[in-house]
């Protein structure tokens, strides 16, 4: 199976039984070997640890338990605080306090829709 060539460029090349020759198909390019150099300290987990002041949770306590020892070690419990605390863990409790249902409900079905609509023909 030699391939049937003139030598000109732009030309046909096809084996005498009409296949295409893998090198002309996919010529070879010259490979380039790149190094490289990380140059950074390495660590012990205890160092780790005392460096970036890394904890790992305690996963035997349940979600509750967990809320509440985080809104303790935040301030001490008061109302104010704890308002503070869920406002900055729900935001939407702050946005929800000022919506006025008569004035905003409409523009919010519009633009639900208007989202809804553009979403479900472009979401495959």
């Amino acid at each position: 199976m030699a391939a049937q060539s003139d030598g000109s460029p732009g030309e046909n090349l096809t084996n005498t039984d009409g296949t295409i020759p893998t090198a002309a198909v996919a010529p070879t390019l010259p490979r380039f070997r790149t190094k490289v150099k990380v140059d950074r300290p390495v660590y012990t987990q205890l160092q780790f640890r005392e460096r970036y002041n890394f904890t790992t949770e305690d996963r035997s306590k349940n979600v509750s338990q967990q809320l509440r020892e985080a809104v303790r070690k935040k301030c001490m419990p008061s109302g104010p605080c704890l308002k503070r605390s869920l406002l900055s863990w729900f935001p939407f409790i702050g946005i929800m306090s000022h919506y006025s249902l008569r004035h905003d409900i409409f523009n919010d079905i519009i633009a639900g829709l208007t989202v809804g609509i553009m979403h479900i023909p472009q979401g495959q």
